[in-house]
């Protein structure tokens, strides 16, 4: 497998302060770890041979809570790197944001799935939502002002509580959004249940042709631990294939773990029957791809229909841009 980075996404902690009830971190958490500034440096010098521009700096955590995250982000942009920045708004206090624009982070993403403080605290555990507010408000004055560019992912399940909740947040941050500062709606997937065994609810592939988002040849993934990983959401990082200190970047992907799972991926030699691709809403099998989205969310959703005075919920959609 030749593999022609275009991506990198980067996970400098493995801390996060909330528990979102899709989320993996709600039921398990991983050993405590931080990327240091000299892992970081090891990354970036590796780089330049791949036409990466972007970092993105997000994974199954919060990186506001990592306290050398000010330093990293100066470190990315010092090896000629923009910063895609993601949060869940709590940590993202104006002083932060002050420092970011300072560095020239200029693309934000906020997951924010509810302002309702009672449905917050059931799905993520905590009253943050009374800090995330006034942050992302500022946050996308901010924007508006420095025409930077910010996302809302509103996450729900297509239902009418979803519907509810893009319209309340919708409204609320109305003033804030135009062409830089946009909603977007995503799907929950289920990432805190077992998404390794066959429920009614999930996908299973029989065959396996590839990766749409083609995550196994042209991101590169690392975790806090310094593994690289096979795909963002390979939460226990079982399928880590190096580590960053362990080799060069083009070493790793020529090894033969990486060359395995890739195989695996592409259907090129029989994956084992728990294999993550397995079970995953991009991967690429003998079925249409398409009508399988239609089964599994279209289908179902009824934000179309309950939005439809509001906007239009199929162009916000993050599954339908894909």
């Amino acid at each position: 497998m030749t593999v022609s980075l275009q991506r990198a996404q980067i996970e400098t902690t493995s801390v996060c302060n909330q528990r979102c009830s899709f989320c993996p971190v709600s039921v398990k958490r991983r050993k405590k770890s931080t990327l240091d500034l000299a892992q970081l440096k090891r990354i970036l010098e590796q780089l330049n041979q791949h036409p990466i521009s972007t970092i993105y700096l997000n994974g199954f955590n919060e990186p506001t809570y990592d306290k050398e995250i000010i330093e990293k982000i100066a470190l990315i942009h010092d090896y000629g790197y923009s910063v895609s920045f993601l949060s869940n708004g709590s940590g993202l206090t104006p002083d932060l944001v002050e420092q970011l624009f300072s560095l020239g982070v200029m693309n934000y993403c906020v997951n924010l799935s509810t302002i309702d403080l009672d449905q917050y605290q059931t799905t993520r555990g905590n009253s943050d939502i009374i800090k995330v507010l006034p942050n992302v408000e500022f946050l996308l004055n901010r924007c508006v002002q420095e025409d930077a560019h910010a996302t809302i992912l509103i996450v729900g399940n297509l239902d009418e509580t979803h519907a509810d909740n893009i319209q309340q947040i919708h409204s609320h941050f109305n003033q804030y959004l135009n062409n830089n500062n946009v909603i977007s709606i995503c799907p929950a997937v289920d990432y805190a249940a077992n998404l390794t065994e066959i429920r009614p609810d999930n996908f299973y592939h029989k065959t396996l042709r590839g990766c749409a988002n083609k995550r196994h040849k042209e991101w590169l993934h690392i975790s806090a631990a310094g593994n690289l990983i096979l795909c963002c959401h390979d939460y226990e990082e079982k399928y880590a294939f190096s580590h960053i200190e362990s080799e060069q970047l083009e070493s790793a992907f020529a090894n033969p773990t990486y060359q395995q799972f890739s195989r695996w991926v592409e259907g090129e030699e029989e994956a084992p029957e728990d294999f993550i691709c397995r079970y995953c809403l991009f991967a690429i099998s003998d079925d249409d791809f398409m009508a399988r989205i239609n089964e599994r969310f279209c289908s179902n959703c009824v934000l179309p229909k309950q939005l439809k005075n509001d906007l239009d919920a199929c162009s916000y959609c993050e599954v339908k841009k894909q």
